[in-house]
């Protein structure tokens, strides 16, 4: 602090109450008793807490009206939160659906490529919609990648070939657990749609790479987002996956490390519903004007510090992040667009009707559709990817069967 308690408490009281009505504050007996509680909490968080959790408890506040965001305005400002953790917008968002071209980022890279291609394909075949993909791959990737396109039916396909940064995460790929491949620099492209498509701050989608699109992508890209939230996923906790076929859900407490201080003083219970962030619709603009980039980076150079996740059952690398910047702040898409658990036995439990429903499938485990099929994967979901898998014109890559 560049100011002492005294000073900073006044300010802070300023921020809160106004400059009128901090003069008299302690006078006013009609400030409700749960103020002068948060308020009292506030302070002892205000010295004793990371700036994370300080932040947590400001939303708190404005939850309760008792803050406003101009007002988180006022705490950045006298320095009590990081830039980036304040929610000010810098411009109105425009319309970002309103009849205009679909646009798909998916990353991929050496062995994976064969999932991107599919995923481009699917999504091809499957709608009617002016569709622009922005393919990210390393400097290694991209020429396979583009012949693989050229010499094959996709190369009508409207695309951008982009070359991820890596020097954007070179502080960040370091992976606890057994999913060691989850540190590959592309698996954080995720982060940064606004660097990836410049100039464009319209809506798009993400999907990963070991996906199979089977719906109309305009259906997936008309998915609402609530006013207030800054993109839609598909939480793991439907009741219809859950109950119907014994899927098992995957509560926070399994991505997040609960007995870390940082974790629990954010306040956010354990059994609270995750999601999975290998498919999201995201506004570009509102998620710069959030900050949600500079976030993501802040919790998983923060982890590579301490251990805040990565060591529970469901591990992750860049999950965990994501779930704790998008707490709150985001909207459910529709479950069938978002069918998982085809890398182990549970996807074996999906009944044909329902796979018939599905509008996208994702292997987000260890096992991928391009792999040689294992006994306890789900033989129809490997024949449905199959379908629109284009085979490599280079000979390079040979699917393994």
């Amino acid at each position: 602090m560049l100011c002492d308690r005294r000073t900073a408490s006044r300010n802070w009281c300023r921020c809160l109450l106004g400059r009128r009505a901090c003069s008299t504050w302690s006078r006013r007996r009609k400030v409700k008793t749960v103020q002068a509680v948060l308020i009292f909490s506030a302070l002892c968080i205000l010295y004793e807490a990371n700036a994370p959790c300080r932040y947590q408890f400001f939303r708190y506040l404005r939850s309760y009206f008792i803050i406003s965001n101009s007002n988180m305005g006022c705490f950045c400002r006298q320095g009590y939160l990081p830039e980036f953790f304040c929610y000010e917008e810098d411009h109105v968002c425009m319309k970002d659906n309103d009849g205009r071209d679909v646009h798909v980022l998916v990353a991929s890279s050496g062995s994976h490529l064969p999932g991107l291609v599919t995923v481009v394909n699917s999504v091809r075949k499957n709608t009617h919609a002016t569709v622009i993909f922005h393919l990210i791959t390393d400097s290694k990737s991209r020429v396979h990648l583009e012949q693989w396109l050229e010499m094959s039916e996709l190369r009508d396909v409207k695309r951008n070939v982009v070359i991820f940064n890596e020097s954007w995460v070179k502080d960040m790929v370091g992976v606890r657990g057994l999913r060691k491949e989850l540190g590959s620099p592309l698996n954080f492209a995720r982060y940064y749609p606004q660097l990836l498509i410049p100039n464009y701050e319209g809506r798009l989608i993400y999907i990963d790479d070991d996906c199979l699109v089977l719906g109309d992508i305009q259906e997936l890209f008309d998915t609402w987002i609530a006013p207030g939230h800054l993109a839609a996923f598909d939480n793991n906790c439907n009741k219809d996956v859950v109950e119907r076929f014994k899927v098992y859900p995957t509560p926070y407490v399994n991505y997040l490390n609960y007995s870390h201080p940082t974790i629990w003083m954010l306040g956010i219970p354990r059994d609270t519903c995750g999601f999975n962030a290998g498919v999201y619709v995201a506004n570009v603009c509102a998620w710069v004007n959030a900050h949600v980039t500079n976030q993501l980076e802040y919790w998983t150079r923060l982890n590579q510090k301490e251990i805040l996740y990565g060591v529970n059952s469901a591990s992750g690398v860049t999950q965990p992040p994501m779930l704790l910047v998008f707490h709150n702040r985001y909207s459910a898409m529709d479950s069938m667009w978002h069918v998982r658990h085809f890398e182990n036995h549970q996807g074996l439990r999906y009944d044909n009707d329902y796979l018939s429903r599905a509008r996208l499938l994702h292997w987000n485990g260890n096992y991928k559709p391009w792999q040689k099929p294992l006994e306890n994967v789900n033989p129809i979901a490997i024949k449905m990817w199959e379908k629109y898998y284009v085979p490599d014109p280079t000979g390079k890559y040979t699917l393994s069967r």
